[in-house]
């Protein structure tokens, strides 16, 4: 049977998930996404990757911006600007100007773990509870009692019974 673990606030496991269920707040914001289209020359609207070490779109906006981008596409189906082209330099600005992150679910995953590795694939899913400002995760059935144990004497994780979850959950859809 799964179970489920609050991350506790003021840790910096709280921290990160919060990041990864908030990082693109900063993006879409009209502030960086007017300095995206001043600097790029396009509306970065929906072709823009939330990804801040390289710019990288879903199609090439503009024939006279073709020769900035690599020909091929990446394994994901989407096409990088060159390294030293004038877009991504331009790209790299705003991301720098704006301190724009990205996080990913590896990141919190890691964290939870505390480096323990072994814990990588414990967690299956996140619900972020609250309008993102309570998380709590969810393991993969059949843990093992040492697993358990571990995630138990964690001082920044609580478990929280499965009829608890589920009110949070009734909760969380009815608002």
């Amino acid at each position: 049977m799964e179970k489920y673990f609050e991350i506790l606030k003021n840790t910096p496991q709280y921290e990160i998930a919060h990041k990864l269920f908030h990082y693109k707040d900063k993006w879409i914001s009209p502030e960086v996404q007017a300095d995206l289209k001043e600097s790029l020359g396009f509306d970065p609207d929906k072709k823009v990757l939330m990804w801040p070490y390289r710019l990288e779109v879903n199609n090439v906006p503009a024939s006279e911006l073709r020769d900035q981008f690599c020909a091929n596409r990446t394994r994901s189906g989407r096409i990088q600007a060159k390294k030293k082209s004038p877009i991504n330099k331009a790209f790299l600005e705003v991301v720098k100007k704006h301190n724009l992150e990205y996080y990913e679910t590896f990141d919190l995953v890691v964290s939870l773990g505390n480096g323990t590795k072994e814990l990588f694939r414990v967690f299956d899913v996140f619900y972020p509870i609250n309008d993102g400002f309570r998380y709590i995760t969810q393991t993969k059935v059949n843990l093992d009692d040492e697993v358990l144990d571990f995630l138990r004497a964690c001082d920044y994780l609580k478990e929280i019974d499965p009829e608890e979850m589920l009110k949070l959950r009734i909760a969380q859809e009815t608002v």
